[in-house]
């Protein structure tokens, strides 16, 4: 049962996500499917999305294989969105390497002007 694998994963997890899984295990030991149990903890966590999925598969017969299917839908989606936020950071950061070389550069030239400027 949900409840059970809850404890497990609880046990060996961080104080944030341990919070998030005692709220589900509350919901889910008062009767709630493991979707409506993400939904009614009102975190938010992991994923809305992946909660109301849950909700609606948690009917089905082979609610097991969809749990296994849907896990890696959305671990790829969330690789994938680290990835482009790393991209995006990547980005940013040439862009301040490139603004300090060239204020470098732009001073050296400056300091040369002043200095050729100053022997005549």
């Amino acid at each position: 049962p949900a409840a059970e694998a809850i404890i497990r994963i609880r046990d060996g997890a961080e104080p944030y996500v341990r919070r998030r899984l005692d709220l589900i295990r509350t919901n889910l030991l008062n009767g709630c499917g493991l979707g409506s149990s993400m939904e009614l903890a009102g975190t938010g966590w992991p994923d809305p999305e992946l909660a109301l999925s849950l909700r609606v598969l948690s009917h089905s017969a082979d609610f097991p294989s969809q749990i296994l299917r849907i896990a890696k839908l959305w671990r790829r989606e969330i690789q994938e969105r680290a990835e482009r936020v790393m991209g995006a950071l990547r980005v940013i950061a040439f862009l301040a390497v490139f603004a300090v070389i060239s204020g470098v550069l732009s001073a050296m030239y400056e300091i040369q002007g002043q200095i050729a400027a100053s022997m005549y």
